[in-house]
């Protein structure tokens, strides 16, 4: 994915990339998801996890998509700053 996405978690423009990527950066666009966000695939449970130096950090299992996405802005704000892009405000993270 990451010639699709930016450093800072934007779409990259793809301008002349040929219908291939165009249907790809459409369907991305059209997920309603957060970034380090999945389904665990039972029972409607959500999953998190970072990337961090390489290594993906297992956040934990929650109830909803939103506590997931809130975990993850944590954490990323933790291990990447605050000039991080988030899920959510980062106003909702600082005191």
């Amino acid at each position: 994915m990451s010639d699709y996405i930016e450093a800072d978690g934007r779409l990259k423009d793809e301008g002349g990339a040929g219908r291939g990527g165009e249907r790809f950066v459409r369907r991305l666009r059209s997920r309603e998801s957060y970034r380090g966000v999945y389904s665990s695939g039972t029972f409607g449970r959500w999953k998190a996890r970072i990337v961090v130096n390489g290594q993906k950090i297992h956040l934990g299992t929650f109830a909803s998509a939103d506590e997931a996405a809130r975990a993850w802005d944590r954490k990323a704000i933790e291990f990447r700053g605050v000039h991080t892009a988030t899920n959510f405000s980062l106003a909702d993270y600082l005191p």
